[in-house]
């Protein structure tokens, strides 16, 4: 999937990176 905003792109791919602060940001969020 390409994401048009490149710092959006920048964050997915340190997210996807860092499983742990993803599903803990995704946990955050859905709270």
């Amino acid at each position: 999937m390409y994401i048009a905003n490149p710092i959006y792109d920048v964050v997915f791919k340190y997210l996807m990176q860092n499983n742990e602060v993803a599903i803990l940001i995704l946990s955050t969020i859905l709270e």
